[in-house]
């Protein structure tokens, strides 16, 4: 019989909306072949439809919203250009963070330009750090308007 009742998934995965608070959530299609889960991406060629992974205007973090594509290594198959992935804009959510980032709770967020998450350095977000000491290079934040 269960007797406890959580508010928030246990730490998730990249990209994992992390709980049922309000969120934006739009569509966008990929350009270039490094796009991951879990990561910030910036306006692509064309704006308010496209998103890549690099230095220029924050559009949100990369929604995990489908089936992992393994290869024969079981290895994750980057998602292909020219996809449509889900962009979080603002809510919870989970992302990978940069080699050596230890973020404490309300630290401020910034993205580098391989898209992963910071507390300095990059490109400030609006944005804090929720749950930080989980493992495995993963923290939740929230993007804020």
């Amino acid at each position: 019989m269960q007797t406890e009742y959580r508010h928030q998934f246990v730490a998730g995965t990249p990209g994992l909306v992390s709980d049922t608070t309000p969120n934006v959530i739009d569509s966008r299609a990929v350009e270039g072949d490094n796009m991951e889960f879990g990561i910030g991406v910036v306006v692509g060629s064309v704006p308010g439809e496209t998103v890549r992974v690099g230095v220029g205007t924050f559009e949100g973090v990369s929604v995990n919203t489908w089936v992992k594509e393994l290869d024969m290594d079981g290895e994750t198959v980057r998602i292909p250009e020219a996809s449509s992935i889900s962009v979080m804009r603002w809510g919870r959510i989970w992302v990978k963070l940069d080699t050596g980032a230890s973020p404490a709770y309300n630290d401020s967020v910034f993205l580098m330009p391989t898209g992963l998450f910071s507390t300095s350095g990059g490109t400030s977000i609006n944005g804090r750090f929720l749950r930080v000491d989980v493992g495995g290079g993963l923290a939740e934040i929230e993007l804020f308007s």
